[in-house]
């Protein structure tokens, strides 16, 4: 989507060599309902003795919608609008090109927002404020919200443009810290993280939480647990453009006991190297989970795949006794050892396994993905097309610390299955046996709205399977029964009908008069994925303020006269932090609770294990060892952690990625390098301790020549 302009803007060797502007990073959350509201405050400097362009790519959560920009710089405050896409990187362009300063914010890819900030002057300031909300739902009797912090290395060629595209330095540190809250239907929810250490706080509305020290090398995830009520439904309504108003229903349904029905399930695994590690532990207890869940009745196989694929059987066989045995073992022996990440072949290679059944075996079929999702720009339009005709669905498992659950979202979506996403401190075993009641048990079907009056146009699933989140919308014309709610019906999988009254409740924070509320909003960006014309998904975006891939935010600080550069600024990607684990490296002690906690209750500690075998490097990007001076700490009060150092850090990294072996004995010292006696162990040892010493020298020249 990227090619349709080329920003102005300097060659990609000027990326590297001096250390990152981006200083503190803050994130406020609020949770109100089902509707979480997420601001990110970045601050940035210019440490260098001329001008700069700053480029940062962050990821964002699944289905958040961008609702406000504003930049603060030299005290003043600019707001963004937006513009058509062209419109808004052609005034960027011709700000830096006149000598002022410009700011742009765009969309670079599904769930890939750039920041572009031109014309940072020498010692300058700028504080960059991004608001944006996302809808969650219940899975369960929880709420999980995920917020990315890093982008890991992908497999594949990008369509990015070099400046947008994520670099990864094994040097690079940043520190965060969250504060936030919970109000509303969840105010009584008991609260968890499997990825970072909760300060927790009761209060008479809910639940005040930080998150005090954090660093920018996992997602932020955080669980809200409310088993009290076996029904979860919410309603609301505000205002939309020209007077109507715009409703949304969160709905989440258990059902009776069911018949489980067979199932024939090909188990599609990844075996690249970036799985290496935690990932691979966790794919192999996801395997042992699946195996659990099996009887005669089912069929299996079992296809790994990286850079090309291998099946474990003829085709799928009936999961009696010895055919468990044989999966059992060929978990204990998955290894991270087959190269790149060719997921879309191996899907293809699935299906075509489960087409070597006769179509008179009985079972529900379905691709089961276990991966990273750590792919570049995956075309399945082809592949969706097959599995509607061959009624295969597709359920994934997204695992590590930093999966894409972007890459499996439209496939799950598309055919109906779901996506799990587990984190390494999660319990497999519960996440596989909610897919296997999804797949055995059925969807609730016929799932139908009749909203209060005449409506513009309903958006909603069919069908969820119980346990399942749903969010069904409607904008409304008539208000005048409003007052009378909506009604929801459905049909359970065992075929009995039910009927449910939905009161809609006005939002907290209505807008002004004429303009969208942010409620219609975020329903308006879910219908742009349904237009196939650019010119009315442009107009959708810029009537409703939304950063699409055919919209973007420009803001400009015209300079006085005097003032303005007189040449184009050094560009400066700011790197991401190396994914915690990825490709099997080592990773500094996380402390995090792996349980859910009321408020106010003491949090242990919980250490991960170390990783695995590590994989060759990714094609693209590749992993930039940057020999710089290490990132300057961030500003008093924000944000960096207490832990080991960046160099110590690295020399943990390089541990795991160059000193271990299958089956290899070994300690651990204070660094985290590994000692064997093995001589090629040896070696390594000797190689990490090289690369250490050379990281130091080079910081420790970093910092005398700044002290000069």
């Amino acid at each position: 989507m990227n090619d349709k302009s080329q920003a102005l803007r300097t060659a990609p060797v000027a990326i590297v060599g001096a250390a990152t502007p981006l200083t503190a990073t803050r994130i406020g959350l609020a949770i109100d309902d089902l509707l979480a509201t997420i601001t990110l405050e970045q601050h940035y400097n210019n440490q260098e003795d001329r001008a700069i362009e700053v480029s940062y790519t962050l990821a964002l959560p699944i289905g958040a919608v961008l609702l406000d920009v504003e930049a603060l710089i030299g005290g003043q405050r600019l707001r963004g609008q937006v513009q058509a896409r062209l419109q808004a990187e052609m005034a960027y362009e011709q700000a830096l090109a006149e000598g002022h300063s410009a700011f742009a914010i765009r969309m670079v890819d599904d769930q890939l927002l750039n920041v572009a900030l031109g014309n940072l002057k020498p010692g300058e300031s700028l504080t960059l404020r991004i608001v944006m909300a996302q809808w969650l739902v219940w899975n369960g009797d929880r709420v999980r919200l995920t917020l990315p912090t890093t982008i890991a290395p992908r497999y594949g060629q990008s369509s990015l443009q070099p400046a947008d595209h994520p670099i990864v330095d094994v040097l690079a540190e940043h520190g965060f810290r969250l504060d936030g809250q919970v109000r509303g239907l969840l105010a009584r929810a008991q609260l968890a993280s499997a990825t970072h250490r909760l300060a927790l706080r009761a209060v008479e509305q809910g639940i005040d939480f930080a998150i005090e020290r954090g660093l920018l090398d996992r997602d932020i995830v955080i669980d809200l647990r409310d088993s009290a009520q076996a029904l979860r439904v919410a309603g609301c309504i505000d205002t939309d453009l020209a007077g109507r108003s715009a409703a949304m229903i969160a709905f989440c349904a258990t059902a009776d006991a069911l018949s489980p029905r067979p199932v024939v399930a090909e188990l599609v695994i990844d075996c690249s190297g970036s799985m290496a590690g935690v990932s691979i532990e966790q794919t192999r207890a996801a395997v042992r989970a699946i195996v659990a869940q099996l009887s005669p009745a089912d069929r299996v196989n079992v296809l790994r795949f990286g850079s090309s694929h291998q099946w474990l059987l003829r085709r799928p066989q009936p999961a009696t006794v010895p055919v468990q045995h044989t999966l059992l073992q060929a978990a204990d022996e998955l290894a991270a050892d087959l190269g790149g990440t060719e997921l879309l072949g191996a899907l293809n290679a699935g299906l075509d396994d489960l087409a070597r059944l006769p179509a008179g075996i009985g079972g529900e079929r379905v691709l089961f993905v276990i991966s990273d999702g750590e792919v570049w720009n995956l075309d399945s339009a082809a592949l969706l097309a097959r599995c509607a005709r061959e009624q295969v669905r597709v359920f994934a498992v997204a695992v590590g610390s930093a999966a894409v659950e972007s890459t499996f979202a439209p496939l799950t979506r598309a055919t109906g299955g779901a996506l799990e996403r587990v984190l390494p401190s999660d319990a497999m075993a519960e996440r596989i046996a909610r897919h296997f009641s999804r797949v055995r048990c059925g969807a609730l079907r016929q799932l139908q709205v009749r909203w209060p009056g005449a409506t513009q146009w309903t958006r909603g699933a069919s069908e969820v399977y119980p346990g399942d989140g749903v969010i069904f919308s409607a904008c409304l014309v008539d208000q005048r029964e409003v007052d009378q709610g909506a009604e929801l019906r459905w049909t359970d999988p065992n075929g009995e009908s039910h009927c449910l009254r939905v009161p809609l409740r006005r939002t907290l924070a209505s807008s002004a008069p004429a303009t969208p509320s942010n409620l219609a909003r975020m329903l308006a960006r879910s219908r742009l994925d349904e237009l196939a014309d650019d010119a009315q998904a442009t107009q959708l975006a810029i009537d409703y303020q939304l950063v699409t891939e055919h919209s973007a935010i420009t803001l400009v600080l015209q300079r006085a006269p005097g003032e303005q550069l007189d040449q184009l600024p050094q560009l400066r990607v700011v790197p991401q932090m190396l994914a915690a684990g990825w490709g099997g490296a080592s990773e500094a002690p996380m402390p995090m609770q792996d349980a859910f906690f009321a408020p106010m209750q003491p949090q242990a500690p919980c250490v991960r294990p170390p990783g695995g075998p590590a994989k060759d490097a990714r094609s693209s990007p590749a992993v930039s060892v940057s020999l710089r001076q290490p990132v300057a700490a961030p500003a008093a009060g924000a944000l960096s952690p207490a832990r080991p150092g960046a160099l110590r850090r690295v020399a943990a990294k390089l541990a795991g990625a160059l000193g271990r072996g299958k089956g290899a004995s070994h300690v651990t010292d204070e660094v985290g390098t590994y000692r064997n006696p093995d001589p090629v162990a040896t070696m390594r040892q000797e190689l990490i301790a090289l690369l250490v010493a050379r990281l130091r020298a080079a910081a420790g020249a970093g910092r005398a020549a700044h002290a000069r």
